[in-house]
């Protein structure tokens, strides 16, 4: 027992102290993670017991499960039997008695109990664990180290196959000392304990453990490139485009990225979790978002320049469909476009467009680009050494919002390279060292809007603005990158959404965190009354859209005084919906009951019949769909809705508008269809993304006084 108790000590050092380092000095990356209500749901006590609790095996995206060896272990019922049958046999030899049964029995089955407990103690379901929402609360919370708490499997793992082992003993054995039915059970036994092991580890003796999870090697280009960054000048940072959840490329898998292994000279990408703080985060973001739509940012190589960046490296050897990445032909166009940044070497062959002059492939979309392409950053707002400028206080700007406000005063010319800018609730120390001599100007933004974040993935990560009032969806402690995480309240500092005539919900949408389809938020149920057509409530849950529903409810009550109410539904004959359910029976339901209506198949105007008489709420929801019956489909969507009393939304910006600029941008996220391609223009309507606020913006903001203001567009 002293050597146990020693050696265990000097594991928990080994495991504590880096930990004990981290927590000190590291961002609050485990906020950003999975959360407890993820890694506890499928610690149920059967899926403990056999083996199966890593909550990575139960996901999917976009339809492809993300570890196919684990998605075959926890859905292939023969799979499932056997891994049962190996504990079963494995609990048998830890109940054999001496000689035949371990001689620690006591310690191996408080082991087995001990890391039943501790994996599935979390659990919240038909069986659940034990104190369910406290630990889930402490996972979330101080023992959020300890989240994944499948870790603890070993101590159940091995003593089973120690069970297992003492089990064989016993059934071979057996075969020796007895004769005819007895003998024939050993040997059935030793034959189903045999086929058990090796269906259980069929995803490993197939190859399917490493399939798409491998690769030979680095390829070359990416230490030429690698080398060429650390002989410029040391004090430049290099941003990788386009970003990615994940590592994986076209030659292989490695989940972290090459210049980590090889890079000498600073970098920075946007992962699933960048270990930066919530601003950086928030800022790559921004960047993000600017270079995938292909369009270009004015601002942009000022927004780069002030944060420190010097290089902008463009990788095209990313597999796009396997981690979500945008298109490299668009972050090209895109920095070609902003000005002020120009390509400067380039690394590897050029990657063919996989078409000939018969063939096209992905509309065209693909060019001929170079595996690595390394762009300069020329900006007026960088200094001598961009990891550090010194500006004169003289004029200083005060800006609400979050860190993406940068961009979007970059963009709108509003900062130049000697100005000094503060966010809004760090000015305290400055504003106390201040003299006569310097001038404070309060700017106000839309930015650091109220909304849900999908933690682990890069691009299209965050849910339609949500109003001050309005909960969270996901089940889990931080919902957002917050720069103020000490703040009780951060309503006060974020851009809210604020309805009035009533407010709107529905079933699912495809803005929701949990979404499984139709993700953005141009599919939140406001578009539905948005009065743009390209946008469109879309039900976010997967499956036909029958019992999907779409719901305004009044602040007063309303007066129907028309029978029929004028739609124009989402169909799946429809351009860019190929996927989309299409409806065949929709049911109005008011204070004064439900009625149905046979709808067609097309997107134009269509007559819902509805109750006359006063109201305060309407529903509809999809009943009956023409789609197909085995539970595929895109669901339920509404493009437009003529209300008998309208309801508008506008977004609420936060801080005091007093001598600065205010700038507000409406085209967060839109995307058009076309991209130059080798010189090209070529044009898909698959690529077209619309933008929330295509129709207008609506904004309320406060002034510290009674003003004339300038309005401008861009």
């Amino acid at each position: 027992w002293g050597w146990m108790l020693w050696g265990f000590n000097v594991i928990a050092g080994i495991i504590g102290m880096p930990l004990i380092v981290l927590g000190r000095y590291s961002p609050p990356f485990l906020d950003w993670i999975e959360s407890a209500s993820i890694t506890t749901s499928f610690t149920a006590p059967d899926t403990v017991l056999r083996g199966t609790s890593q909550w990575v095996a139960y996901i999917a995206d976009g339809g492809v499960p993300v570890w196919p060896s684990g998605w075959t272990l926890v859905t292939e019922p023969a799979l499932i039997a056997a891994s049962g049958l190996i504990v079963a046999i494995g609990a048998a030899g830890l109940a054999l008695t001496r000689p035949w049964g371990p001689r620690w029995r006591t310690f191996l089955v408080g082991g087995v109990l001990i890391g039943w407990i501790a994996v599935g103690i979390g659990h919240i379901g038909p069986w659940p664990g034990l104190g369910g929402d406290l630990v889930r609360s402490l996972l979330d919370g101080v023992f959020a180290p300890l989240r994944n708490t499948h870790k603890f499997e070993v101590l159940i793992r091995l003593p089973i196959a120690i069970g297992v082992a003492f089990a064989v003993q016993w059934l071979l054995s057996a075969r020796t000392r007895t004769q005819g039915a007895r003998r024939g059970l050993a040997t059935i036994g030793v034959g189903a304990l045999v086929v058990a092991m090796t269906a259980s580890a069929w995803p490993a003796l197939s190859g399917e453990l490493t399939r798409d999870r491998s690769f030979a090697e680095v390829p070359r280009y990416w230490n030429q490139a690698s080398a060429w960054l650390a002989e410029q000048d040391p004090s430049g940072r290099a941003l990788v485009l386009p970003g990615a959840s994940f590592g994986i490329y076209s030659w292989g898998r490695i989940n972290d990225e090459p210049l980590q292994a090889l890079g000498a000279a600073p970098w920075v990408v946007r992962d699933a979790v960048p270990l930066a703080g919530a601003g950086a985060i928030r800022w790559l973001d921004a960047i993000a978002e600017r270079v995938a739509t292909g369009k270009g940012s004015p601002g942009l190589s000022a927004a780069l320049s002030r944060a420190g960046i010097d290089w902008v490296v463009v990788r095209s050897d990313l597999d796009r469909r396997r981690s979500g990445s945008a298109r490299p032909e668009a972050i090209g166009q895109a920095l070609a476009r902003s000005g002020g940044l120009s390509p400067v070497v380039q690394f590897g062959p050029s990657l063919p467009p996989f078409r000939t002059e018969m063939t096209v492939v992905d509309a065209g979309l693909v060019g001929a680009l170079p595996a690595v392409e390394i762009w300069q950053v020329d900006s007026p707002d960088g200094g001598p050494d961009p990891r550090i400028a010194l500006r004169p206080v003289t004029d200083v700007l005060i800006v609400s919002g979050a860190s993406e406000a940068m961009v979007d005063l970059a963009d709108a010319g509003v900062i130049g390279s000697g100005s000094v800018v503060v966010l809004d609730g760090d000015e305290g120390a400055l504003i106390e060292a201040a003299d006569s001599s310097m001038k404070v100007r309060r700017a106000i933004t839309d930015t650091n809007q109220r909304s849900e974040v999908i933690f682990g993935r890069s691009a299209n990560n965050r849910t339609s603005v949500l109003a001050s009032d309005a909960d969270y969806s996901a089940d889990r402690a931080v919902h957002d990158y917050l720069q103020r995480p000490n703040v009780a309240d951060p309503r006060p500092f974020q851009t809210v959404a604020e309805f009035e005539g009533g407010s709107l919900s529905a079933s699912s949408s495809g803005s929701d965190v949990d979404a499984l389809r139709a993700r953005g938020p141009q599919s939140s149920p406001f578009s539905a009354i948005d009065g743009d057509l390209d946008t469109a409530w879309r039900s976010g849950d997967p499956g036909t859209g029958v019992g999907q529903w779409w719901q305004v409810d009044w602040s007063n009550v309303v007066s129907i005084d028309q029978q029929v109410i004028g739609v124009r539904l989402v169909s799946g004959a429809s351009v860019n919906d190929d996927d989309a359910t299409a409806p065949a029976v929709i049911e109005v339901t008011t204070d004064q009951g439900s009625t149905t209506t046979t709808v067609t198949s097309t997107e134009g105007w269509q007559d819902l019949a509805v109750i006359t008489g006063d109201t305060t709420r309407m529903r509809l929801t999809m009943v009956e769909t023409r789609g197909p019956v085995d539970g595929s489909g895109g669901g339920f969507g509404i493009r437009e809705i003529q209300l008998p009393a309208p309801v508008t939304r506008s977004l609420v910006a936060p801080g005091i508008l007093d001598g600065g600029p205010g700038v507000f941008t409406a085209l967060r996220g839109q995307r058009s269809g076309c991209l130059s391609v080798d010189g090209i223009n070529q044009c898909d309507a698959n690529l077209v993304v619309p933008g929330p606020e295509r129709a207008g913006i609506d904004r309320q903001f406060m002034t510290a006084r009674a003003d004339e203001m300038r309005i401008g567009v861009r």
